[in-house]
């Protein structure tokens, strides 16, 4: 039985004793191990997809955010060996908003994710439309028009008056960090933040915190590796617990490599 270490303890060995590499090889194989899990749970999503017995926006929407989620850690993985490893916080940061919203999704009723789920199209319809109008393209305008009729179905104001800030289905970053139900989620607005100031190639932000590239990729493994936990949780809630085992067998030996005393 691999031997458990306290939090303390596991401070101490991760900042003082292991090496950045070792930080780095340890986030990347925790990594294989519920990166399989999840494979396994978008699989599960597709097979539901494809029997074609889904009516609803609230399922494809919740579909396509769990895909892009692991899409995004993908591309952070992929730039773990390349001079680019610090720019692992930019799908850093899109995960956190992305598991923040999912919980947020996953909390309220059906009738109310649908709400969520027909904002967020009809918000991308209504700016392609207003950007055709703008360019006098009435044929695109039209197609678009289209779409947002299907789509709202009549429980909306027409594409023409409504404001597109009414379209906005999540509170805010902080809002949603501050009445979440994930661990230690009011600390995590904080984390947000630092990848929005780093997103957005704030100079003082950058040349304060001083990272290495090593560092940075690490960090944002380490952001990534805790919010897909909760990914994961929320995928197999939707699925029934058809994964629930897988899941929690892949963060306990996840969290089993990251911790293991040398």
């Amino acid at each position: 039985m691999a031997q458990t270490i306290s939090q303390d303890e596991f401070s101490e060995l991760w900042m003082k004793k292991l090496s950045e590499k070792q930080r780095k090889t340890r986030a990347e194989a925790a990594f294989r191990i519920t990166r399989a899990v999840a494979e396994k749970q978008i699989d599960l999503l597709n097979k539901i997809i494809k029997k074609g017995k889904i009516d609803t926006l609230r399922f494809v929407y919740f579909h396509e955010t769990v895909k892009s989620v692991w899409e995004h850690v993908d591309f952070a993985l992929s730039l773990g060996k390349g001079k680019n490893r610090r720019f692992a916080f930019y799908p850093a940061r899109t995960v956190l908003e992305n598991t923040f919203r999912l919980e947020h999704f996953t909390r309220q009723k059906n009738d109310i994710q649908e709400d969520i789920a027909t904002k967020e199209c009809l918000r991308i319809v209504k700016r392609h439309y207003d950007n055709e109008k703008a360019n006098k393209d009435t044929t695109a305008a039209q197609m678009f028009t289209n779409y947002y009729n299907k789509f709202s179905r009549g429980k909306f104001a027409d594409i023409e008056t409504i404001d597109v800030k009414s379209l906005e289905p999540f509170p805010s970053m902080w809002q949603l960090t501050k009445n979440s139900k994930i661990n230690g989620a009011g600390s995590w607005y904080f984390h947000y933040q630092a990848l929005a100031e780093e997103s957005h190639g704030k100079f003082v932000s950058v040349t304060m915190v001083k990272q290495n590239e090593a560092q940075a990729y690490r960090l944002s493994l380490m952001y990534l590796l805790v919010m897909t936990n909760d990914v994961l949780k929320n995928t197999d809630f939707h699925l029934g617990g058809a994964t629930r085992q897988d899941v929690v067998e892949a963060i306990q030996n996840a969290e089993k490599i990251v911790k293991k005393p040398i």
